[in-house]
């Protein structure tokens, strides 16, 4: 009798559970761009085809999302994912819930019901190319579609912090020798790559840890390839072998994230300019300030005039009209002697609103050559939140100088 009555409930559960999600899908009950399930830059910036079919506004990805991307199965939120959401809840599941071409009845169910629930939006070891970890303050996703760069940091579940138009943006590493792009391995892709649905770079693995890091070993493409004769006949992708390790929560400050990277040369440069790295964001991160770490103070300077770009030795942090801030600290380099120096821009980009963007880079330059089998490894401090908490993360006490990252990997 025990065993009959269970069924019965288990099908009246789910009939209820697809009642609930029809009802929230045409009935239109549930927000489907409530900031919960959707973000507009994320999920153009993760979406190419989007970006090829001239979606480039808030406005138009909301209504693809509504008309199309929620039943697709499409990713819109670091925090969640219809197909991540189905394969975690067999209920959901049971219930008709996970059907090909019927998604939204899956992100409806979350925003009606799974929130409330208690329910997980994600797989948080990483799911269909997204890699997840977060916090109060923060959600950092690496993706497959741009070879394990930091693709989005989301702060407080509603502000993108980082631009991912194409392959050589995110928040990623690249290097170069005295010819420029034309001897330029890059974390996220090559140039050709631009808003494809495929990169030139290898990701060769990946893993995220919940609430602690995300770890790569990369091969980086080269920005600039065959047929450009300045690449002296290389191909696209380059020998090197790179690791990273982007932790959060850092000394237990959940504003601040310690960025290492660590490499061995495998080419002769005659010189070595590293970005260690570089972080594009939204066009409006339009206010950046000078951080003065012994004052303890930040004076805001003028942005530089359209696709310019300035240099000082002092920290730097770009802002956006909301208040809310990123800033950078170079710590450390291992590796052979060398000056580095902030680089930040002016706007960028063509006068879509999904590609225009501002630019900071974290310099480091040897000014001689560097040889093949010399090990260069870096550790970056990257601040998020207000202005004020900013500077107080990056003037946590003792931040440490880190060992060598290759040993790590050893």
């Amino acid at each position: 009798i025990n065993a009959e009555y269970m069924g019965i409930y288990q099908r009246m559960n789910s009939v209820l559970l697809a009642f609930i999600g029809l009802i929230c899908a045409f009935a239109n009950c549930a927000d489907l761009c409530s900031y919960r399930v959707f973000n507009w830059n994320f999920y153009l910036n993760h979406n190419k085809d989007l970006l090829r079919s001239h979606h480039y506004d808030e406005s138009s990805a909301c209504a693809h999302w509504r008309s199309n991307g929620a039943n697709d199965g499409r990713q819109a939120h670091p925090k969640f994912h219809s197909k991540q959401y189905c394969e975690l809840y067999s209920d959901i599941r049971g219930a008709g819930l996970c059907n090909a071409g019927r998604y939204v009845l899956a992100v409806a169910h979350y925003l009606e019901k799974g929130i409330n629930e208690g329910r997980q939006g994600y797989i948080k070891e990483g799911g269909h190319g997204m890699w997840v970890v977060a916090n109060e303050v923060f959600t950092m996703t690496a993706s497959a579609l741009h070879a394990g760069s930091i693709s989005s940091i989301l702060y407080k579940d509603q502000i993108e912090i980082v631009n991912s138009w194409d392959r050589g943006r995110q928040l990623q590493y690249a290097f170069t020798d005295s010819t420029g792009e034309c001897h330029n391995p890059t974390e996220g892709g090559s140039g050709r790559d631009g808003i494809s649905d495929t990169t030139t770079s290898v990701l060769k693995g990946i893993r995220a840890v919940p609430s602690q890091y995300i770890a790569t070993t990369t091969q980086p493409a080269y920005w600039k390839g065959p047929p450009d004769p300045c690449t002296k006949g290389r191909g696209w992708l380059s020998p090197f072998i790179v690791y990273k390790q982007v932790n959060i929560n850092f000394k237990g400050n959940q504003h601040l994230i310690a960025y290492d990277i660590g490499f061995k040369m495998v080419e002769d440069f005659d010189l070595l300019s590293f970005e260690c790295p570089t972080l594009y964001m939204p066009a409006a991160f339009d206010r950046v300030f000078i951080i003065d770490l012994g004052k303890r103070s930040y004076n805001q300077i003028p942005l530089p005039g359209e696709n310019k770009e300035e240099i000082t030795t002092k920290p730097i942090m770009y802002a956006n009209a909301q208040n809310v801030a990123v800033g950078v600290l170079l710590k450390s380099v291992n590796g052979p002697a060398g000056v580095f120096h902030y680089a930040y821009f002016g706007k960028m980009g063509s006068a879509a609103a999904i590609d225009r963007t501002t630019k900071w880079s974290a310099w480091y330059h040897t000014g001689s050559a560097v040889r093949a089998g010399t090990e260069l490894s870096t550790r970056m401090y990257i601040a998020i939140g207000t202005p004020d908490e900013v500077v107080n993360a990056l003037l946590t006490p003792q931040l440490p100088i880190q060992s060598s990252l290759l040993q790590r990997f050893k």
